[in-house]
């Protein structure tokens, strides 16, 4: 590993030496721009957006059958522990009922917003490609020597897959666990 650093003579009058670091290199890299969340679905039409809500509505369903289902369980359990009751097999029957189809309402829930957000967010990856491929085509011969011919594909593949993920799945998942965390509270 090669360190590029300058050295000065020590003043002490010893055989010391004095290294002096390079400049920091986070002064020399240039920031990046933070763009708002919102301005994620830019690229998205107004079918999709209405989608993006369904699926996010779909999520917020979902995230809040794992603690109805704690619910329906714990009085489940209520009811298991005392056997002597009035119709104890119809209670337990009913809870379990219950269970079923809160596990069936989150199977749905489920399929419903990942395959909205999948749709959504593949839809308006197609659409950044071809936005991001027509601003290639619009700059200067001249740009084009200045970068590595490796380097616009990879770019355009790594950021519109970031932002792919970004307002497909984790959109769903992070909506899901926050409902989640709420009703379960």
């Amino acid at each position: 590993m090669t360190v590029d650093a300058e050295v000065a003579p020590s003043t002490a009058g010893t055989d010391d030496v004095v290294v002096v670091s390079p400049p920091s290199t986070a002064a020399t890299r240039p920031k990046k721009k933070i763009v708002p969340y919102y301005k994620l679905f830019r690229f998205a039409t107004r079918a999709e957006l209405l989608a993006v809500i369904g699926a996010v509505l779909a999520a917020a369903l979902h995230g809040m059958s794992l603690p109805m289902f704690a619910y329906i369980f714990g009085d489940l359990v209520d009811v298991l522990g005392n056997p002597g009751g009035v119709d104890f097999m119809d209670e337990i029957s009913k809870r379990c009922l219950y269970l079923v189809y809160i596990g069936l309402a989150a199977l749905v829930f489920a399929g419903v917003w990942h395959g909205l957000l999948t749709f959504t967010a593949q839809s308006q990856a197609t659409t950044m490609r071809r936005a991001y491929f027509e601003a290639v085509l619009s700059h200067d011969v001249a740009w084009f020597d200045t970068i590595s011919p490796a380097e616009l594909p990879t770019r355009m593949t790594e950021d519109v897959a970031k932002v792919q993920n970004a307002i497909g799945f984790k959109l769903g998942v992070f909506t899901m666990n926050l409902s989640m965390f709420i009703f379960g509270y």
